[in-house]
């Protein structure tokens, strides 16, 4: 429906209710602050006037992303909704009239604000409606460096829960505190106590406390199992392992690369050796003056011998 016709729409809502009230209005007004579970259907009831009553209803809804309106003339049967995603009004078995939200969602939280006219009076609310998420808490002892520390842990809650100690007996020292944000809204808050040395921790519980409990939750912190100290160190050993793997592979690859290098010089070596042609004995040759004195010595004495 466009802005011109919800504007029409509510233009002939106000002059019917002109025309058809003749008595003083009383006009009634409040604020309520509503907190609902994730997922849960909501009902808002306005007024208790029933159809036959009431000239018309109106719920404007400002939400964080937009903003819309539910609306109902009871004397002519005109609707206007130009909100959608499941949102409507509603009659009870008496015939009073209520705004239904199913499957209540973060996208849902707003200010919806309810105007309901009828013959002698006007009645007009507003709901300020947030989603309520419970935590899931739990509490153990740990050591860090030389110290043992109790944790107290109340994770993924909307709003954020409370958290806090009930010791019994003499134990000094104040808890830190830590809170966290997440991006979907949701908020994890952390206590961490330090115990003194030789402190006992069956004197001590934590106690968590949330908008969508009728009765806080204690817990008494433990120390952790042998199963998950065995999930810790899981993880860690399998790291070790890879790293060890990948270690080991490089260097096998350096290694191979240092050896390889000399031996394919002394190959190449070799083969150059194999190639080269044999290297003959040559008898050395005399001097051409030294040849002719020893031919004629001999002929000398060839001589002496026949004379």
């Amino acid at each position: 429906m466009g802005r011109l016709e919800v504007r029409g729409v509510m233009w002939t809502l106000g002059v019917l209710t002109l025309l058809n009230t003749r008595e003083t209005w009383s006009l009634e007004s409040g604020t309520r602050n509503l907190t609902v579970n994730l997922g849960s259907e909501v009902n808002l009831t306005c007024t208790n006037k029933t159809w036959s009553e009431m000239l018309y209803t109106i719920w404007r809804i400002h939400l964080s992303s937009r903003r819309c309106l539910i609306g109902f003339s009871g004397d002519r049967g005109e609707n206007v909704d130009t909100c959608g995603g499941g949102k409507a009004l509603r009659n009870t078995s008496r015939g009073e009239s209520f705004l239904q939200i199913p499957n209540f969602s973060h996208g849902d939280e707003g200010a919806y604000t309810c105007e309901s006219v009828y013959a002698g009076g006007q009645e007009k609310l507003h709901f300020n409606v947030a989603v309520t998420v419970s935590p899931t808490v739990s509490a153990w002892l740990e050591w860090r460096g030389s110290k043992r520390v109790a944790v107290c842990l109340a994770a993924g809650g909307k709003p954020a829960a409370s958290v806090f100690w009930r010791i019994a007996g003499n134990m000094s020292g104040e808890p830190a505190l830590e809170t966290l944000s997440h991006p979907d809204g949701l908020y994890t808050v952390k206590s961490s106590l330090d115990l003194p040395e030789g402190a006992a921790a069956d004197n001590l519980s934590c106690a968590v406390t949330h908008s969508s409990w009728r009765v806080e939750e204690t817990l008494r912190p433990e120390a952790m199992s042998e199963t998950a100290a065995a999930n810790v160190w899981v993880p860690l050993l399998i790291a070790g392992v890879i790293v060890s793997v990948l270690l080991g592979f490089l260097f096998f690859i350096h290694r191979n690369l240092t050896t390889m290098r000399p031996c394919r010089w002394s190959s190449t070596k070799s083969s150059d050796e194999a190639k080269s042609p044999p290297t003959e004995e040559v008898e050395e040759v005399e001097p051409y003056a030294s040849y002719v004195q020893r031919v004629n010595s001999i002929y000398n004495s060839s001589a002496d011998r026949f004379t």
